[in-house]
């Protein structure tokens, strides 16, 4: 009874062992991820065409032609996502 009791605490270790491996790898992977989106971001927002670009899609109508009505925000971050990173590759994601 005693050898069982040790053998599952040594299997619950090392599993909580293993699980806080993957999440410190997760954790750092993904930290790295954002941080180089959020530089990538401060840089684009950074340059004189952004207000130009929001200016852009704030008054554009849904199929793109001319000037229109405000559309919903959904439109808007969608219109602004293909500005900064272009139409080909938002659709390829």
């Amino acid at each position: 009874m005693t050898a069982s009791l040790s053998a599952a605490l040594l299997w619950l270790l090392l599993a909580g062992a293993g699980v806080t491996a993957l999440f410190a790898s997760a954790s750092a992977r993904l930290n790295e991820a954002f941080g180089t989106d959020a530089r990538i971001l401060h840089r684009v927002l950074s340059q004189q065409e952004f207000p130009r670009l929001l200016e852009s899609c704030a008054t554009r109508r849904h199929d793109g032609t001319g000037k229109g009505k405000r559309r919903s925000a959904r439109h808007f971050t969608r219109c602004v996502l293909e500005g900064i990173f272009g139409r080909d590759r938002l659709s390829s994601a």
